[in-house]
């Protein structure tokens, strides 16, 4: 685990709080009539990708740059599963961001989610920050496969590995590779297919996709979005990280996700 210390994060909104206004009385300038995003500054969109989505920078950050992908359509909700025009926006700012990152998205406030204008975090990835290889990793990373399956809760991974070379239909791959990994985590949450809303978080790298499920926002007073379940735990004070200690990651992680049971290790 690492454990990431922020004070950037104290001013962060969540959901159901009012949009900020900053030194200002007039209502926020917002990245279209339907979101809750602030459009504050006009150095903060970076780039369009695809006619279909915003680049834009994270003002409320643990590293530097950390960015947010933004849905151009401003209606576009949270609680929504990925589309395709999403995972291949998403794919294109791995490929053409020049440094290794991942991408997050945490569906619904139960899997971590702040703002309800539809969203994806692009974050340095562990080895672009450590820049080592034997500093904190993901598990899907190790290559001890006896660490890799130690991990508390369920979750459902696969590799991107055979993807075609011709743009579309590697695009199509991705998409396919999500809709079979989040048919799993209904299972998991028992949420039948006509469900629209499913908690859940992505991770998704140039190597691997992975998504966890979410049975729960909080235990014991404490949170993590993506980022936290795959052992990155970004934190407000100093406070948060002793209730996380004296609780224990591994317990935190299995109470805000669907536990392993025996039986699923067989």
């Amino acid at each position: 685990y690492e454990f990431l210390i922020s004070r950037a994060l104290s001013g962060k909104p969540q959901v159901g709080d009012d949009i900020p206004k900053g030194s200002s009385t007039e209502n926020p300038k917002c990245f279209g009539p339907g979101s809750d995003i602030v459009d504050d500054h006009p150095k903060i969109l970076v780039q369009t990708i695809h006619d279909t989505h915003l680049l834009v920078l994270n003002k409320f950050t643990i590293f530097r740059p950390q960015l947010l992908l933004l849905t151009v359509d401003s209606y576009r909700r949270q609680t929504e599963p990925l589309t395709f025009e999403e995972l291949r926006a998403a794919w294109a700012v791995l490929t053409g961001i020049g440094k290794k990152y991942y991408v997050l998205f945490n569906c619904t406030p139960v899997a971590g989610a702040s703002r309800m204008h539809k969203h994806m975090q692009v974050i340095p990835h562990p080895v672009t920050v450590n820049g080592v290889e034997d500093g904190f990793q993901f598990f899907p990373d190790l290559e001890s496969s006896t660490q890799a399956t130690a991990v508390p809760f369920k979750n459902f991974i696969e590799r991107c590995r055979g993807l075609s070379g011709e743009t579309s239909k590697r695009d199509q791959q991705i998409f396919e590779m999500y809709l079979r990994l989040l048919a799993q985590t209904r299972a998991a949450l028992s949420i039948p297919p006509e469900d629209p809303v499913c908690p859940h978080n992505v991770v998704l790298t140039q190597d691997w996709m992975i998504l966890i499920p979410r049975r729960s926002k909080v235990f014991h007073g404490i949170t993590a979005n993506a980022a936290g379940m795959m052992g990155s735990v970004w934190l407000m004070k100093q406070s948060e990280f002793e209730e996380w200690k004296a609780r224990g990651p591994a317990n935190v992680l299995a109470a805000l996700g669907v536990p392993v049971t025996d039986s699923d290790q067989r």
